[in-house]
C-alpha cells in the first residue's frame, strides 16, 4: 500500500493494487472517490452526479450525512463481485447482470457507469436520468445506513420495503410509470395485504416507493426521518402509531387519488432540465434542488392542469435562474422556431420621433422580422435628416431575437466582439468562466434564424457574438434609456452599446435575465421553456442575475427627461437635481 500526498492541490492520492489495477483516492467535502486509472478521464462527469445527488439527499431530509464515506468506482464486474464476496461473506457469489451498485453507511460501490452498456443488461449510461437516479438511490442507502441500527442492513427484520422504498422515493425513481403500475395492481385487487410482500414481485419498487411517499405525505418529513433508525417492522409501526392493516388501507386510498398526469409532467420537466440546461452545476445548487422538490409536491396535489401550470410558474418567479416557463402547447416545439423566424409583430415594435435635431428611437421588443426592418429603416431616416443626437429607449423591451444586431451595428465603427453564449458542453469540461481569449480563434456566429441559432449554441461549447459595422453609420452622441423591465436580448444590446465611447446609459439596472431559452414539448399538451445557454459579456462578464448598470442612475420614468436636459447642454449635477426634485414632488 502506497500513499502520495499533494497538499498544494488539497488532494490525497491513495494507491493500491487490486487485480493489477492501480487505485487512486481523491478526497472531497464529506466523501472520497476511489477509482482506477482507467476512469481518470471520467471522474469529473461522475462527480457531477455525486455532488448533485448528495446535495439533493441532504435537501430531501434537511439533514446532512452523519459521517464521511467513500465511493468506489469499479472498472469491471469482477472487481465489484470481489468486493461483495468479501463484504457479504459469500466467496462464490456472482452478481446478476442488472446489479451495478450498492450503498451502505460507509461506502457506495458502483461499476464505472460508462461501461454499463457492455457490463449490464438493464442500465445505459446515455440514459442520464436513469443513471443519476440510480446513483442517488444508492446515496440514499448510505444516508439511511448512517442512521440505522444495522449500518449495512444485514440485521433488519421486515423493513425491506422501507429500505428500498425510501431509496426509490427519495431518488425520484417512484415516477409516473411506477405509480401507474401500482394503480393497476390496486384496481385489480392484487396488492399485498402485508408489508413483507411489498418488496416482492415485478412491482416491488413502485409498491415500496409509493408506501414511503404516503408516509411522507401523511406524517411529514421529520417523522419519516425518525424511522431511519429502526431495523424492525414493529418499531416502525409503533413510531407511526398505526397498525399494519391501517397503514396499507390508507396507502391504497392515497395512491388511488394521485394524479398520474401531473406526476408525469413533473418528471418530464426534471428530465428536460437535466438534459438541456446550460450548466449542470446550477442544477446541483441548493436553490434549484429545493424548487424541484416543491414542484414534485405540487404535482401530488389534486388539481386541474391549468392550476398546476399557474402554480409552477408562480414557484419560478423566485427561481434560481430566468427563462423558465410552463404553458399549454399552442404548436409543437419543432414548429415554433420556424414560426419565430417568420414572425411579424406589427408597427408597435418600433417608433421614431424627432425633438428638434434629436431622434428618439423606441424599440419595444427584439422579436420579429419587421422589428429588424423597422430598425434598419429608422437609421436610414436618421441619416437622411442629419440627426445630431440619438436617444434609444429600451425601458419596456423584454428581449426577443435579433433586432439588437442592427441597433448596435449602425453605431460601431469597427468589428467588435461583444460576448459569447456558453452551453452545457463548456461546463462539462471547464470550471472557469470563459473570457475573450477563449473565443478569439472561433468563427463568429452569423445569421438571422433562431432555429439555426438554437442548434449551433447547443452544439458548440462557446458561440462568439461579434458585431460588424452597418451603414449608414451614426457617430453622434447616443443616450440609451434602460430600466428593470429591460431584459434578455435587450440587456445584451444595452451592454454592447455601453462599450461605445459616444454612448451614455441612463435609468435603472436592467432585469438580469440574460439567457437563451428554447421550448420543449411535454406530455398532455404542455410545453416548457428552459435556458439552453448562458451569456458572458466581454465587458462585464455574466449578466444573468446581475443586470447591466447604467452610467447615470435615475428612476427610469425620468430617464428621457434627464437625457433631453443633457442634450440641451445642462450640467449633469444641475439636471439631476431638477429631475430628482420633480420626482420628490410627485411622491408628495
Amino acid at each position: 500500500m502506497k500513499k502520495l500526498w499533494f497538499d498544494a492541490f488539497a488532494l490525497l492520492f491513495f494507491v493500491l493494487g487490486t487485480f493489477g489495477n492501480i487505485w487512486v483516492e481523491e478526497k472531497r467535502n464529506g466523501y472520497s472517490i476511489v477509482y482506477t486509472s482507467m476512469d481518470s478521464v471520467n471522474i469529473k462527469d461522475y462527480d457531477d452526479y455525486f455532488k448533485k445527488g448528495i446535495g439533493e439527499v441532504v435537501n430531501f431530509f434537511n439533514t446532512p450525512y452523519k459521517n464521511n464515506f467513500s465511493i468506489y468506482i469499479h472498472p469491471n464486474r469482477k472487481s465489484l463481485d470481489s468486493t461483495w464476496q468479501k463484504d457479504w461473506g459469500l466467496p462464490d457469489f456472482k452478481s446478476q447482470c442488472w446489479m451495478v451498485a450498492s450503498g451502505i453507511s460507509e461506502k457506495l460501490d458502483i461499476i464505472s457507469p460508462k461501461t454499463w452498456d457492455s457490463l449490464s443488461c438493464e442500465h445505459h449510461y446515455a440514459d442520464t436520468i436513469g443513471t443519476y437516479q440510480l446513483i442517488k438511490h444508492e446515496l440514499v442507502h448510505v444516508f439511511h445506513g448512517q442512521r440505522n441500527k444495522s449500518p449495512d442492513f444485514s440485521t433488519t427484520n421486515g423493513i425491506d420495503w422501507l429500505v428500498e422504498g425510501l431509496a426509490t422515493y427519495a431518488s425520484g425513481q417512484c415516477d409516473s410509470t411506477r405509480i401507474s403500475e401500482v394503480k393497476k395492481v390496486i384496481s385489480s385487487k392484487e396488492y399485498p395485504q402485508n408489508l413483507n410482500e411489498f418488496w416482492k414481485g415485478n412491482s416491488k419498487y413502485g409498491l415500496s416507493g409509493t408506501m414511503v411517499m404516503y408516509i411522507d405525505d401523511e406524517f411529514g418529513r421529520t417523522k419519516l426521518l425518525s424511522l431511519l433508525r429502526y431495523n424492525h417492522l414493529m418499531d416502525v409501526l409503533n413510531e407511526l402509531e398505526i397498525t399494519e392493516e391501517e397503514l396499507i388501507g390508507n396507502w391504497k386510498y392515497f395512491v388511488e387519488q394521485l394524479n398520474v398526469e401531473l406526476k408525469t409532467v413533473a418528471d418530464s420537466i426534471s428530465g428536460l432540465m437535466s438534459k438541456h440546461h446550460y450548466n449542470p452545476e446550477e442544477l446541483a445548487s441548493e436553490a434549484y434542488i429545493e424548487l424541484e422538490g416543491k414542484v414534485q409536491e405540487l404535482a401530488k396535489k389534486p388539481q386541474t392542469k391549468q392550476e398546476f401550470v399557474d402554480g409552477y410558474n408562480k414557484l419560478w418567479t423566485e427561481g434560481p435562474f430566468s427563462h423558465v416557463r410552463l404553458a399549454k402547447m399552442e404548436q409543437p416545439a419543432e414548429e415554433i422556431a420556424n414560426y419565430i423566424d417568420s414572425l411579424r409583430v406589427g408597427d408597435q415594435s418600433v417608433s421614431l420621433e424627432w425633438i428638434n435635431k434629436t431622434a428618439m428611437l423606441t424599440v419595444n421588443t427584439m422579436m420579429g422580422v419587421d422589428t429588424q426592418e423597422h430598425v434598419f429603416e429608422a437609421y436610414r431616416q436618421i441619416a437622411e435628416k442629419r440627426t445630431d443626437t440619438l436617444i434609444i429607449d429600451l425601458r419596456n423591451n423584454e428581449g426577443g431575437t435579433f433586432a439588437g444586431i442592427p441597433l448596435i451595428g449602425h453605431l460601431v465603427k469597427d468589428t467588435t466582439d461583444i460576448g459569447m453564449f456558453v452551453s452545457q458542453k463548456w461546463w462539462r469540461n471547464n470550471t472557469n468562466e470563459p473570457t475573450i481569449d477563449d473565443i478569439k480563434n472561433l468563427q463568429p456566429w452569423k445569421g438571422w434564424s433562431i432555429k439555426t441559432f438554437w442548434k449551433d449554441v447547443q452544439d458548440n461549447p462557446l458561440t462568439r457574438v461579434q458585431i460588424v459595422p452597418m451603414y449608414p453609420h451614426f457617430e453622434g452622441p447616443v443616450y440609451v434609456l434602460i430600466g428593470n423591465k429591460t431584459a434578455s436580448a435587450a440587456e445584451l444590446t444595452t451592454d454592447a452599446l455601453a462599450q461605445l465611447e459616444n454612448t451614455t446609459t441612463i435609468g435603472q439596472t436592467t432585469a438580469g435575465k440574460m439567457l437563451s431559452q428554447k421550448m420543449f414539448d411535454l406530455p398532455y399538451d404542455l410545453q416548457l421553456s428552459l435556458p439552453i445557454a448562458d451569456y458572458f459579456s466581454t465587458r462585464i462578464g455574466r449578466i444573468e442575475g446581475k443586470g447591466v448598470n447604467p452610467n447615470i442612475t435615475i428612476d427610469q420614468s425620468a430617464a428621457k427627461e434627464l437625457s433631453l436636459a443633457l442634450i440641451k447642454g445642462e450640467k449633469l449635477e444641475d439636471a439631476l437635481a431638477k429631475v430628482q426634485e420633480k420626482l420628490s414632488n410627485k411622491e408628495k
